[in-house]
């Protein structure tokens, strides 16, 4: 990168991060060690798009086990709740914070708390470490949020190698813009009320829960399984 887009990044991170301290080093570390921002590579094939969720994305991972499910998902029949028979989603492909680690699949909306996703998120990572207010990560990771409406859902975004973020919404296209359609500076300055549209509701992250530091080596964050979870096996006592 040019020596005039390191100094832009450095000057947004003045704007948006006034805080934050040996601004020279942290912008080497996201240019060296962030994803690029790359939309076309999650949004231009339909099964990668929809086989992956904003988790998979915050992790930088893609599963192309996943793609090729979708793809014979999409050629299938499914009978849904209500007794109808469509043609197949890949909604079920989506992976969830815990299930690589075994934990089971959240059923209940008052479960998604901070609490609860930051430990499952830990369990399917042990190389990822949440970042101190106002800090940054070093050498070798970059870093991602988790925010959530509480009760009711939660969402993941990215910090790429440009100095801004992105993120990918469900099964919909990876983007780098917020709520309004502004480029994301600063998570904390984004607008993250997502509303219908048509009415009112929508979603509204209005939590921040953590700013983590994900490994830039892909063998250090998880292989994720989709589906309902697996079940949690307790490690039996030596004693």
């Amino acid at each position: 990168m040019v020596k005039e887009n390191l100094l832009e990044i450095i000057d947004n991170l003045t704007k948006h991060e006034p805080n934050k301290k040996n601004l020279e080093k942290i912008v080497k570390n996201i240019v060296k060690y962030s994803p690029d921002y790359n939309a076309k590579k999650w949004n231009k094939n339909i099964y990668i798009r929809q086989a992956h969720n904003c988790y998979e994305y915050f992790l930088n991972k893609i599963n192309p086990e996943h793609a090729k499910e979708c793809f014979k998902l999409k050629k299938s029949m499914c009978t849904y709740k209500d007794g109808s028979k469509k043609k197949c989603d890949c909604h079920r492909l989506k992976a969830q914070p815990g299930y690589a680690a075994g934990y089971k699949r959240i059923t209940k909306a008052k479960k998604y708390t901070c609490k609860n996703l930051h430990r499952r998120i830990l369990a399917d990572n042990p190389g990822i470490y949440k970042s101190r207010k106002n800090g940054d990560c070093r050498e070798g990771y970059y870093m991602g949020a988790l925010v959530i409406h509480p009760g009711s859902t939660y969402h993941f975004y990215r910090r790429d190698s440009n100095g801004r973020w992105s993120h990918k919404d469900g099964l919909t296209k990876a983007k780098n813009y917020d709520a309004k359609g502004d480029l994301i500076y600063s998570i904390k300055k984004a607008a993250r009320h997502y509303k219908r549209d048509k009415g009112s509701g929508g979603v509204n992250y209005s939590r921040i829960c953590a700013r983590y530091c994900i490994p830039r080596h892909t063998k250090k964050r998880a292989s994720h399984r989709s589906g309902k979870g697996r079940k949690k096996t307790r490690k039996k006592s030596l004693f």
